[in-house]
């Protein structure tokens, strides 16, 4: 797995915020760091898609 470098990673975050924001919605408070996290190779997709789902049941 290759790691994203910081322009990257602020492009995907980018992308994520503009494509919520097409929808009505925003990126969640603790969601850009598990992105970070993620695409920087600190934490695999498992805990990634663990994390956010913890963050969904807290958020809402």
């Amino acid at each position: 797995m290759s790691k994203f470098n910081e322009d990257q990673i602020e492009r995907s975050i980018r992308i994520s915020e503009a494509s919520l924001n097409i929808e009505g919605q925003e990126l969640q408070a603790g969601a850009k760091k598990l992105i970070e996290l993620k695409l920087s190779g600190q934490i695999s997709e498992k805990d990634f898609l663990r994390m956010a789902k913890g963050l969904a049941k807290h958020e809402k």
